[in-house]
């Protein structure tokens, strides 16, 4: 269980930074939200769960958070989620997307449906939720934008090749961004994320619900761990430690990257 409630390093300063993040109603969003959390951040938590959403504002446990329900596929809820969080704090200053969704599994969609659904969260919401708030970075001539998007979009992996293309999608997009947002102040990177233990994994590892939450994990462990130089798969505050980083002043300089967090299984 994540917790603020223990001894921690400070990796950046975020003290006082508006956080507008996708996702973070579990698993790697919810990780990404308690590091930023620690840092000092204002988190704006959104996920198309409320509840969850909600959740996680209640672990981070501050009265300067607060949440949103929000389905980046729907512009109209992405309008309103942002103009929630601008009417609260005044301004965005980073903007994570970390929204995203695996191909289902034994599902009765076609595969034009998966298709469509994968691409419409993985990459068209990124995309959109991006747009929505770059006029406001604009205009205050600042703003870090971070998109989460995972190894698999730089081969072929065992995730399927519709969310292999979503995610090589974000990362190009992201290096494309970079160029046209320099001019105006703003850093916009991407992480991959390897094999992070989430709810997320469990499910597509336990897709037909035969195995305990134990036997599963020691599943995931025994198909990624060897892949690894490592020896060791990733937690969600993995992701979030390099994610408050390249949030911060610390990381002006850096820019158009994507940053794997792998534990080296790209490089094997």
């Amino acid at each position: 269980m994540l917790s603020l409630k223990r001894d921690f390093k400070l990796i950046a300063d975020l003290n006082n930074k508006n956080v507008f993040l996708t996702g973070a109603g579990n698993g790697i969003g919810r990780g990404i939200a308690i590091i930023m959390a620690r840092q000092g951040a204002n988190l704006f938590i959104t996920d198309i769960d409320l509840k969850s959403a909600q959740e996680t504002v209640n672990i981070l446990n501050t009265d300067k958070n607060f949440f949103c329900k929000l389905d980046v596929t729907n512009i109209d809820s992405i309008t309103n989620a942002v103009n929630k969080c601008i009417a609260q704090y005044g301004k965005i200053d980073i903007l994570v997307n970390n929204a995203g969704i695996p191909e289902p599994q034994n599902s009765s969609l076609s595969k034009q449906e998966i298709y469509d659904l994968v691409m419409d969260v993985n990459l068209t919401g990124t995309v959109n939720c991006t747009e929505t708030v770059i006029p406001y970075m604009k205009k205050q001539k600042y703003g870090k934008i971070i998109n989460i998007a995972s190894i698999a979009g730089l081969g072929a992996r065992r995730t399927g090749g519709v969310y292999t293309l979503s995610k090589a999608g974000v990362i190009r997009y992201t290096k494309g961004l970079a160029v046209e947002l320099g001019g105006y102040n703003i850093n916009v990177n991407s992480i991959s994320p390897g094999a992070v233990w989430t709810d997320f994994q469990k499910n597509a590892i336990n897709v037909d619900k035969k195995y305990s939450d134990e036997d599963a994990r020691n599943l995931f462990d025994k198909r990624y761990v060897p892949m690894m130089p490592l020896g060791r798969t990733q937690s969600p505050e993995d992701i979030g430690n390099l994610a408050a980083f390249l949030a911060s002043d610390d990381a002006c300089n850096i820019t158009g990257q994507n940053i794997n967090v792998d534990s080296g299984a790209v490089i094997v």
